[in-house]
């Protein structure tokens, strides 16, 4: 078994109780207000997160150095339609519904759920503080709030 120095395994305790405590809020903040198009959203996250795009070893290219989600395209598309606190919800439920079948153990599982919620929230804080609203999308004004949220949350 890989003992996993101390420092790590405080910043992952750290992470996943952030990740909790973030969730927690976006119950109670909006995240759960439009429970039919959140259900709709959570089940094309958990569509998408089923498949991935293994990453290719022997590419030069060092972004091919890890694996790729379908899901962050519905976490974005959460942000811009119902926003940042059910955007946190849905990305974690993914990870949630998804990374279990794939033999993870629940404390990587709740690490990938935290990270995936918080960049979600975050890059959903992003997007409306450059002037983005939930439930309304006018192209091409919008590209700067959409801009925010796409490096924000991948930052």
């Amino acid at each position: 078994m890989l003992r996993v120095p101390a420092q790590a395994r405080v910043l992952m305790v750290a992470t996943v109780g952030l990740g909790l405590a973030s969730l927690a809020v976006a119950a109670f903040e909006g995240g759960l207000s439009s429970l039919t198009t959140l259900a709709l959203l959570a089940t094309a996250v958990v569509l998408t997160e089923l498949f991935q795009v293994e990453h290719d070893e022997h590419s030069l290219d060092p972004l091919d150095a890890h694996i790729s989600s379908f899901s962050t395209g519905v976490h974005f598309a959460t942000v811009i339609v119902l926003g940042p606190w059910a955007a946190a919800i849905v990305a974690a439920f993914g990870v949630i519904a998804v990374d279990p079948l794939r033999g993870r153990g629940w404390s990587k599982v709740g690490f990938n759920a935290s990270v995936f919620a918080l960049a979600a929230l975050a890059g959903g804080g992003a997007f409306q503080l450059a002037g983005g609203e939930p439930g309304s999308l006018a192209l091409p004004g919008d590209f700067l709030s959409i801009a925010a949220l796409v490096l924000i949350y991948n930052a």
